[in-house]
């Protein structure tokens, strides 16, 4: 296991290398982390719609453009 914050291009894209060193390459990308405010929209606050599109739009994004390279390998 290892810790990253898929928000940040550098720790994904550590993340993928050593994933790659470990176990010779990807076979599979689920992209699984989420994050969600199960307010309405008024009691949403936007620092938590940020939030939430950071994660579950642009990290997905992300994981899937640093993984995309080596699941065509596969």
């Amino acid at each position: 296991p290892m810790l990253c914050d898929i928000r940040e291009e550098e720790q994904v894209a550590h993340a993928v290398a050593r994933t790659v060193e470990k176990f010779g390459g990807i076979d599979v990308c689920i992209n699984n982390a989420s994050a969600i405010q199960l307010t309405g929209t008024l009691e949403t606050d936007m620092k938590r719609y940020d939030l939430m599109h950071q994660i579950n739009t642009r990290g997905t994004f992300l994981v899937s453009k640093m993984c995309i390279p080596h699941l065509k390998l596969a």
